[in-house]
């Protein structure tokens, strides 16, 4: 009896031993067999890439008494990885006046300009600035006439500065700078 039970095993074993296993095809493959002609197929391979970049604007800075212009620092684009046609859009709003904090009736006129490698803005508080690959920047500084400097009352003064950035599509034609109110084209 042992013998019939180790013989019928055995043969179990080596009946397991020679079944071949075939998986079912995946949904999305391409299937080559010997029947297939020709014996061969193309595959083709697919990534997406979202957009990214990093652009850099000023901190903080303080304008010195009498001073008729001041560094106000620079937005630069310092990492891009954008669409064609595409760019990093820059804006930037002020009121044009820093504010007495002691007394909300005095305040100190002042300007914002712009510089680029090829180009400058007298006045870029409502200009649109078009950054399209790492490296571009905008030179920005504080300018106050000495006759505003000479009305001024003593005390602090501040105002904020914003700086609006918006990924879209370029509307200046490659030119960094640009007049205009940066138009939305419902890709910001």
């Amino acid at each position: 009896m042992k013998k019939i039970v180790a013989a019928l095993s055995s043969l179990a074993v080596a009946a397991a031993a020679s079944v071949t296993a075939f998986a079912a095809a995946p949904r999305d493959v391409t299937r080559i067999d010997r029947s297939t002609d020709p014996q061969s197929a193309d595959t083709l391979l697919s990534a997406e890439i979202d957009p990214a970049y990093i652009l850099t604007i000023p901190k903080d800075v303080k304008v010195e008494f009498n001073a008729l212009k001041t560094d106000f620092g620079t937005a630069e684009l310092t990492q891009a990885r954008l669409a064609k046609g595409k760019c990093v859009q820059l804006r930037v709003t002020a009121d044009n006046k820093m504010e007495n904090q002691t007394d909300s009736s005095k305040n100190l006129p002042y300007r914002i300009s712009g510089e680029t490698d090829g180009s400058s803005a007298e006045d870029i508080s409502v200009t649109v600035c078009e950054f399209t690959k790492t490296g571009d920047k905008l030179g920005m500084f504080i300018n106050i006439t000495q006759e505003d400097w000479n009305k001024a009352y003593s005390g602090e003064y501040s105002d904020t500065v914003t700086f609006e950035i918006r990924y879209t599509g370029s509307q200046l034609g490659g030119s960094i700078i640009g007049s205009g109110t940066g138009g939305s084209d419902g890709n910001g």
